[in-house]
Order: C-alpha cells, then structure tokens, then sequence
C-alpha cells in the first residue's frame, strides 16, 4: 500500500452520491491490494467484505510499545511457541547465572521430582548389576567341592572345617622335587648340615648343643667324642698321700685319727707340722685339654677348734716335663689356708693358684713336694691332717685319638 494516495472523496461533500461511489470503490482497493499481500486470517486484522462492510474486526488492540526489529526492547508476558534462537549463548539471557541452586539460577531442582529417566542406564562407566553378573561369580556359583571338569575355572569356596575339599586336589600334579625353594631352611625342626642350628650332622662329624655359638659336643669322622668350648667337663687327678714317699727327717707322722670307739685299730693318716713334707708324682691323663691349666689343692681337716680362724701355709715344690722333654730347675708356690673357726676334724679343701700348663700335653709328668709352711700371720700352731693332694682338670675328649697324640 506504499502507492496509496488521498482518496479521491475526500474534498467532496458526504451526501454526495458520486462520493459515496467512490468512496466504495476506494475500500475495494484497499481489499485488493491486502490479498495481494498475503491472504487475511480471520481475528488477527480487520476484514472488509466486497461491499465494504466490516467483515472481522480483527484483534483488540494491545497495550504498550510496539516490537520493533531493530530495537532493544525487554518484554514482559510474552509467550513464545517453539522459537528458534541464532547462536544464543547463556549470557544472551538475563539471569544467565543457570545453576538451579538458588532460586536466582533458575531454583533448586530435586533429583527424584524434577528428572525422568532415573531408571536408565545412562552411565555405562558404573557397575551395575547386569554387567557385574557379566565380570564376577555370584556367590551361588563358589564350589566348596568339584565335580570334575564341568566345575573347572570355578571359584573355590572352604568347607566347614575352613579348608579346601580333597576333592579339589590331584595327588598326581604334586610332585615334591619340582617345588620350587628346596635349598631354603623352611623346616628349623631339623638339624642343617652346615652346623649354624645347635644340632649338627655333616658327612665328617656330628654335633649336639649350642654348634653355632661353639658350645657343643662333637662325634667326629673317626668316632672320636670331642667336647667343644663350655661343653668340656672337668675332672680330678687323685694322688693319696698313703702311698706318698716321706723323707728321713721332716716326715709328717702316720697318726691314727679315728677308731671305732672302742679300741679298734682304726684308720691313718698323716699328719703336718710346719717343716714337714712327701714326695709324689703323678702323670697327667690323656684326655686333659691340651695347653689347659691344671688346678692343684688340698683335702684337710685341722686337728683342734680355734676361733678365730688361724691360718697354715702349705706349699708344692714340682717341675713338669712333656714326653721326650729334659728338666732343670723346680718351681715352687705356696698359699695360706684358713683353719676355719672351731673345724676340728671337718673335710675341707685348699687350693692353690693354677700352674699354667702351656704347651703340656698327654702323659707329662709333674714330679712334686708338698710341704708344710708357717703361714703368713696367725699361724695355726696344732697339726693338719691332709689326706691327699689333687689336680683340677679340663677335658676336652674322653682319651687321645692314639697312644701317644691327642
């Protein structure tokens, strides 16, 4: 209608028929060119008819501003059915901040009432039970037994007792030597061959007691019983003064020292005053521990109570010589003995210090001279019955492994 002009009535008078005429002619126009724009819906614009009536009205007119294509305009109640948006983005809305935890980001959405689909499988990177059943046995599918081949690849589960049926094990596949971890000390019940448990075996000897810490006896390859750091055992070397030599002068007295109470001939001994002394000699036995101290002392009683205790020196003049050895001069040492108080006829011992025996082996001999000395301070003034003389000492075999070599 861009053409449209002044209708050509409009200066003319209104009772004027010629008006009226074209008057008519002018709104048929109008409804000419409306169909030529597009074809009229009814409610949505007025309508005329061929005779110029009003044939719809057409809408009410709306309140407010018109929508423009070119301008910015913010509409309130308005509804859009099914719009199409070119490249929106969400700050292209007010309110852009969508994150439905408050009521300015669209409200809060509850999980259960605002989504459908809950049921779905719509995260395939879970498990559920579909493709759990699928990956896993259920607990129905363990066997606490086998029935054979149908039950291979099945989970095993422990019968009552918390092991594994006998059903479920071939004897034949269990062959000990392809174990692996043979060589390994898993049974410390047992003794090892290399000796570092306390019981040992070896193909040349055989060891009991504390093998690694070296305190053991030991049956070596010959047979020979061989006793190894604590595990020696000591021993006396008796000498009886009865069968001692005494001198021709400064001989202790062969004195009776006891009887039957009446009149017996009783029993002997010598007894000791100070000067007084016997010669010995005594071979060392072969199963002494080579280069092993010996031990010397004394079996004695005093022959009166003293109190208090009085003292008596004694002393041993020897040399000790080995096999094939020479000798020359003597050694002699000496130690005070206390008496005790009132020990009249009681057995005690006295001892000397060690002779070092260094270089002594089997079946050396030690050629003595026990005597009787004064003692140092309070000496004991009555004599001392000694009955013999022994020597302490340590073994580390039963014998020698020969006659004449440990």
């Amino acid at each position: 209608m861009a053409d449209a002009k002044k209708p050509p009535f409009w200066t003319q008078n209104i009772n004027d028929r010629v008006w009226q005429e074209t008057f008519l002619d002018w709104v048929k126009n109008i409804n000419d060119r409306i169909s030529k724009l597009e074809t009229a819906i009814a409610g949505n614009v007025a309508i005329f008819d061929s005779d110029g009536g009003v044939a719809d009205g057409g809408k009410v007119l709306p309140s407010g501003a018109i929508v423009g294509t070119t301008d910015t305009q913010t509409l309130t109640n308005k509804t859009l059915t099914s719009p199409v948006l070119t490249t929106p983005t969400i700050a292209s809305f007010v309110n852009a901040n969508h994150n439905h935890q408050a009521s300015a980001g669209g409200g809060t959405l509850d999980h259960g009432l605002a989504l459908t689909g809950l049921g779905d499988d719509d995260h395939t990177q879970y498990h559920n039970n579909t493709r759990g059943d699928a990956r896993y046995y259920q607990k129905t599918e363990f066997v606490a037994s086998s029935a054979g081949a149908t039950d291979a690849g099945k989970p095993i589960k422990l019968d009552a007792g918390g092991l594994i049926d006998a059903s479920m094990i071939d004897d034949s596949d269990i062959d000990h030597g392809s174990i692996g971890g043979l060589a390994d000390d898993d049974h410390t019940q047992y003794v090892l061959a290399n000796g570092t448990r306390d019981i040992q075996f070896s193909s040349d000897s055989f060891g009991i007691g504390n093998v690694s810490g070296g305190n053991y006896s030991e049956f070596e390859a010959d047979g020979t019983l061989k006793f190894n750091g604590n595990a020696t055992v000591w021993e006396d070397l008796r000498f009886p003064l009865s069968i001692a030599k005494i001198p021709a002068v400064s001989a202790p007295s062969w004195t009776k020292i006891a009887d039957n109470g009446a009149g017996s001939t009783g029993v002997y001994a010598y007894n000791f005053s100070d000067g007084e002394y016997v010669f010995f000699t005594v071979q060392i036995p072969h199963a002494r521990k080579p280069d092993s101290s010996i031990y010397p002392h004394i079996h004695f009683a005093t022959t009166s109570d003293v109190d208090p205790s009085d003292n008596f020196g004694i002393g041993l003049e020897y040399f000790w010589i080995d096999i094939t050895g020479t000798f020359s001069n003597t050694t002699i040492i000496t130690k005070d003995i206390a008496t005790g108080v009132n020990s009249s006829k009681k057995h005690q011992i006295g001892s000397f210090d060690a002779i070092v025996g260094t270089g002594k082996g089997i079946s050396s001999v030690l050629v003595c001279r026990l005597f009787r000395q004064a003692a140092g301070s309070d000496n004991y003034a009555d004599d001392v019955t000694i009955f013999d003389i022994d020597f302490h000492y340590e073994i580390d075999t039963v014998g020698s492994r020969t006659e004449t070599a440990k």
